[in-house]
């Protein structure tokens, strides 16, 4: 990918494969001792595309360690240089200069306390089926059709139970079972199975959490309490979904706006709103949109590449119009929170209690409540995403059990009566 950009950009490429041994002076400047005892300093291919205005891509960046990525670290902001201490000397960036940095998760690699400045980020999710099946057929045309369907069968059984393998290991699977059954193994899928991916399974891996304040805890459940239609929850849906992939996501929205979400979905990166209508007392328009950024669109989209099952645990009790402005200007900004730390939640909350709750409130977040429980006891890790403002009372009815407060919640919305008439779709 960085490749094509490059040459689409008309800059040269230079690659930097990075390992675990990689020191500071491997990314900048390396001393040699040539035949007749001079000392020569080679530029490594980083230095190489900073000096020539090139792209550099450091291949399977977190396998370096922290003190290598020290060595960049002016590289990485306003400053734009590194310092050879070899050579003693500063090295400034091309203005055209840029970086691009691969990263695998596995067993073998660092976690990175310089993501921050590792922006943007684009994560590379599981391809849909269809695309997964196809390449499957195109690398491995030598396997049999009927180990191509069972590798396909048992892929889609080990999701269902919160497994999510890799493009490689679907490759390695069918490649070895081909070769099993070739020296006449019986049930070479099976045997293949255990070798490949059980053990990929079974390696030990050192944990890995998303660390930002704004990303909460509570037993086997993951939330991201948002600002509706802030792209710094958007973003941090991508960290979740790479960093520790939930087994089923639950939406803040409820059941009949699936096909919205879907719709909203194919739509994308295009903004788009869906406009239901309510009918008597204070009838309104409502409107919901959906725009690239926003953490329930995002948490949506990745769920259904990944396969991850995704429920709609709110209930329809309230009008949208009634709802408060998305990120209300009463609360700090989300880009505090990294700053503040937990305190930012702190302050949140104490602010927001000094606003009133109604009892439309109280229900949904019941209702959410229950539904999160019932999910907790079902898969391994659950992922919530949906407004800050209910997480707190949310949280309390999970510590306690309490999911009352349930009367009402499939009451009409407040002044009016949902229209039967399907919402109004437009496209920004």
């Amino acid at each position: 990918m960085a490749c094509a950009v490059a040459h689409k950009l008309g800059q040269p490429v230079y690659i930097f494969q990075c390992t675990m041994d990689t020191r500071p002076e491997d990314l900048i400047v390396t001393p040699v001792l040539t035949p007749d005892r001079r000392v020569d300093y080679h530029a490594s291919s980083l230095v190489s595309a900073m000096l020539m205005g090139g792209i550099a891509i450091l291949d399977e960046g977190n396998r370096m360690p922290e003190r290598a990525w020290a060595s960049l670290a002016p590289l990485m902001d306003d400053r734009r240089y590194v310092e050879s201490t070899v050579a003693s000397v500063k090295i400034p960036a091309h203005p055209r200069f840029r970086m691009c940095v691969t990263m695998n998760e596995d067993s073998s690699v660092y976690e990175l306390h310089i993501q921050s400045r590792l922006k943007p980020r684009i994560d590379i999710v599981a391809p849909p089926w269809a695309m997964q099946e196809r390449i499957l057929r195109l690398k491995c045309p030598q396997v049999d059709p009927d180990l191509l369907a069972g590798v396909f069968k048992l892929l889609k059984a080990r999701v269902k139970k919160g497994l999510h393998d890799s493009t490689r290991d679907m490759l390695s699977l069918a490649q070895y079972a081909q070769k099993l059954k070739i020296t006449g193994v019986n049930d070479p899928l099976k045997r293949s199975a255990e070798q490949v991916l059980e053990k990929a399974v079974s390696r030990p891996r050192a944990p890995r959490i998303a660390t930002s304040p704004l990303v909460r805890h509570f037993r086997n459940l993951t939330a991201l309490p948002s600002f509706h239609y802030d792209a710094i929850f958007g973003r941090l849906v991508h960290e979740i979904f790479a960093v520790n992939p939930p087994h089923a996501v639950a939406l803040e929205l409820p059941p009949e706006m699936e096909p919205e979400l879907e719709w909203a979905a194919r739509c994308w990166p295009a903004p788009v709103v869906s406009i239901s209508t309510l009918r008597g007392r204070g009838a309104a328009l409502t409107a919901l949109p959906f725009v690239p950024g926003d953490s329930i669109l995002g948490a949506f989209r990745l769920a259904a590449a990944a396969g991850t099952p995704t429920v709609f645990v709110d209930v329809h009790v309230r009008s949208a119009a009634n709802e408060p402005a998305p990120g209300s200007g009463h609360l700090p900004g989300a880009e505090l929170a990294d700053r503040a730390g937990d305190e930012y939640f702190a302050v949140t909350n104490a602010l927001m209690a000094r606003e009133p709750v109604d009892a439309a409130d109280l229900a949904r977040e019941a209702a959410m409540a229950r539904h999160l429980a019932a999910l907790m006891k079902q898969y391994a890790t659950v992922l919530w995403v949906g407004g800050l403002a209910h997480w707190s009372r949310i949280e309390a009815r999970l510590a306690g059990a309490d999911f009352s407060a349930l009367l009402g919640m499939r009451a009409a919305p407040p002044g009016g009566v949902a229209d039967d008439s399907p919402p109004r779709r437009c496209i920004g």
